[in-house]
């Protein structure tokens, strides 16, 4: 079943929401007074801080793959416009996708052969790179 536009609207503004108190917490950790540990110098080695050190930075990197996850969640539907004013909707995700990627999937969903495909977002003139995140253009 398709999902209303209210109802994508919602889930939309409230992932954002999550997304930014995630963000409020981890600064707020951050921000956290850590005196032994931000003190300058070196610190005797015990196993204790070490452990618990360790585990900080799993969780940090447990913290960074979900994020990431959730990047690679966010979609959206993109219409490509030939010069020949054909158009072409693809679902793409923009945060984790790249131009290259786009175009190849354009040649294989559109049935182009033998072309090289140049994208220019509207109102410009300058061709996308390759390499660019789609997140890049607006």
């Amino acid at each position: 079943r398709a999902e209303s536009v209210a109802s994508c609207a919602r889930r939309t503004a409230m992932a954002a929401a999550e997304a930014a108190e995630l963000r409020r917490l981890l600064a707020e950790a951050k921000r956290a007074l850590r005196p032994h540990l931000d003190a300058p110098g070196t610190l005797p080695f015990d196993f204790e801080a070490f452990s618990a050190l360790q585990q900080v930075v799993q969780e940090c990197q447990d913290i960074s793959r979900y994020a990431t996850d959730c990047l690679s969640k966010l979609s959206m539907l993109l219409c490509v416009e030939r010069l020949s004013g054909h158009q072409a909707n693809i679902d793409v995700q923009p945060a984790v996708e790249t131009v290259a990627v786009l175009k190849r999937r354009l040649l294989v969903e559109t049935g182009i052969t033998g072309k090289k495909v140049d994208l220019v977002p509207r109102g410009t003139l300058a061709c996308m790179g390759n390499a660019d995140l789609l997140a890049c253009y607006d």
